[in-house]
């Protein structure tokens, strides 16, 4: 009888398959990144909006960069592990991890990020030095400093806190250059949280590259850094999470005093930063469920009642202000429907990848009912996967990132500049996530016959973490670069509208009401240039900007806008024009043609 055959671990079905498995990552790769390429080109895009077809361009550079970054990560992989000495590969990894630049790099990145993406930085929404006022209102600030009076555009205005003109240093150079600063700041901070949980100087920089290109994705360009306080706030709400750890790793009572501070600091920024309290908690109770079964009486009160009681207290006091000021605690409607499609939309802005391109398919199809019920549950599944199979450091980013946007998600119109914060857990969740999935690789047999030695798996995981960053990086640039022309549209539409206004209210100096007609009329298409105005009365823009503070002056919104406009005075279309019949009343529309406010014409029959 013959022995039966017996193949080699280096035989040929063992050397093919690896061959295999490398060659269906090829030719998927190309069929991705070839169909990436047909919609970069703007196939299939002919029946969209110009809106979607950017949507569409983007998600189709988004599949060129996913096509070949794996194929360029499996290829590399597989050279490494047939040509690289394990001596060559602890060298590279030590030289690596040896570097001293990685903090100045990180900043840099950031700086350069702002620099180079100044267009969209220099978008800024006339009236928010006004209306900054009203952002306060969400915090006791408003109560404690001098911003209760109206003062002309200063672009300093905007940035975080409202900071009046009168402190003389509102020229757009130092607006540019304090969110500068400040973002780089927060990278930098994001460096050192990241190393805290990663233990690895390359994913720590991995983590702070992948939040400085966050904001890159979100369709409105830069809200977060622009016109609101969340980058103050979250540097502040960094500076108390890193010293609540260097608390907890016993570093002496004076990092349990920062955290109160910069916690008392944020909540009082921005009410943003109150779920910092219940990261900490839970990071308690994880972290004392790692050194032992069960959470005793003793640490409750020795450890949670010493570190929380301040914070609490200033909590408890920020809502009795809150109350006073506006005798409601949380100003919101909230229905059913509405949370679920925040959810998704949170869920959208914080992937890894071209946000806005997730959100904008579900945008589409959250006509149907059953469409956020069944988002919300894929989103749920997956979140509760990750809690359920990471360690217990990553549940503590998972739950920052959750914790974070739950506020927004529960009581607010979804917006980005709410994922500022939440993109921090995010990242540094990826970077974790990246650097223990070397650990599955060598359970698997991908690149050759015998299973891969510990330093392949790290470098092999090593090499997927560069390859992930390079692709949020490229994707993220050329989102943004798509996006440009529409804030630069944008801003000719607005200036063009305000300008005429202001021309016609000099011109006609006897009326005595002039009557703005806000009409929702600054879609083209389904592109939304004029964000602005959509969600500022012309009245106010005019008073921030020129001081046109004439009591004749009125914004109105005709009966059929959209649901931008529920806050404002709404007019009929009858009563629009008794009032343009009325001589000492100048009605201004806004004429879709040459983006300008002309005198309103009574339609003829």
């Amino acid at each position: 009888m013959h022995e039966p055959k017996e193949y080699s671990r280096t035989g040929t079905r063992a050397g093919l398959t690896p061959v295999l498995i490398v060659l269906f990552i090829i030719i998927t790769g190309l069929i991705i990144a070839l169909f990436g390429v047909v919609l970069a080109r703007g196939g299939l895009g002919a029946s969209l909006s110009p809106r979607g077809q950017r949507q569409l361009v983007s998600f189709g550079f988004l599949l060129v960069c996913l096509g070949g970054g794996a194929i360029a990560w499996f290829l590399s992989a597989f050279l490494a592990r047939h040509y690289l000495r394990e001596s060559a590969i602890q060298s590279l990894q030590a030289g690596a991890e040896r570097l001293p630049l990685q903090l100045p790099v990180t900043i840099l990145i950031a700086c350069v990020l702002f620099i180079l993406y100044r267009p969209a930085l220099e978008f800024t929404f006339f009236a928010d030095d006004f209306n900054i006022v009203e952002y306060l209102s969400g915090g006791p600030l408003r109560t404690i400093l001098p911003f209760q009076q109206t003062y002309h555009y200063n672009p300093l205005n905007i940035v975080f806190l409202g900071i009046p003109s009168w402190l003389g240093i509102g020229v757009p150079t130092t607006h540019r250059i304090i969110n500068i600063v400040l973002h780089c700041i927060n990278a930098g901070l994001v460096y050192r949280l990241a190393w805290s949980f990663t233990q690895s100087r390359f994913h720590a920089v991995g983590a702070a590259v992948l939040f400085t290109f966050f904001f890159l994705n979100y369709d409105f360009g830069l809200w977060p850094l622009g016109g609101f306080p969340y980058v103050m706030t979250t540097l502040f709400v960094l500076l108390s999470f890193l010293s609540f750890l260097k608390y907890r790793q016993g570093s002496g009572r004076r990092h349990l005093w920062g955290f109160v501070i910069f916690y008392i600091l944020g909540i009082y920024t921005y009410e943003i930063a109150v779920p910092l309290i219940g990261v900490c908690f839970l990071y308690d109770l994880l972290g004392e469920r790692e050194k032992a079964s069960r959470v005793s009486f003793d640490f409750f009160f020795n450890n949670l009642f010493k570190a929380y009681a301040i914070p609490a207290a200033a909590l408890v006091v920020l809502m009795l202000i809150k109350q006073l000021q506006t005798h409601r605690i949380v100003v919101a409607r909230i229905s059913v429907e509405k949370v679920l499609q925040n959810f998704v939309s949170a869920g959208c802005y914080l992937s890894p990848f071209n946000n806005m391109n997730a959100y904008w398919v579900f945008s589409n199809l959250a006509q149907k009912p059953y469409i956020p019920v069944l988002a919300s549950l894929m989103l749920l599944l997956v979140i509760g996967f990750l809690f359920i199979r990471t360690g217990w450091k990553q549940k503590i980013m998972i739950a920052w990132a959750v914790l974070f946007v739950l506020p927004a998600v529960l009581i607010s119109e979804m917006s980005p500049r709410y994922c500022y914060i939440p993109s921090i857990g995010w990242a540094i969740l990826m970077a974790g996530l990246t650097r223990m999935s070397a650990a599955g690789l060598s359970r698997v047999r991908l690149f050759g016959a015998a299973d891969l030695s510990p330093r392949h798996r790290e470098f092999v995981g090593f090499l997927a973490a560069v390859f992930l960053y390079l692709c949020v990086a490229v994707q993220g640039h050329l989102h943004a670069r798509n996006v440009f022309d529409i804030w630069s549209t944008g801003n000719d539409i607005i200036q063009k509208t305000v300008r005429s206004t202001v021309e016609f209210i000099n011109r006609y100096p006897q009326k005595e009401t002039i009557l703005v007609v806000d009409q929702p009329t600054w879609y083209q298409g389904d592109d939304f240039h004029g964000v602005a105005l959509l969600i500022t009365p012309m009245r106010t823009v005019l008073r921030a900007i020129f001081g046109l503070d004439r009591s004749g002056i009125e914004s109105v919104r005709l009966t059929m806008a959209n649901a931008f406009d529920e806050s404002f005075p709404r007019i009929s279309r009858s009563a629009l024009e008794e009032a343009a019949a009325d001589p000492n009343t100048l009605v201004l529309i806004y004429d879709p043609e040459t983006h300008e406010m002309v005198p309103y014409e009574p339609v003829s029959d």
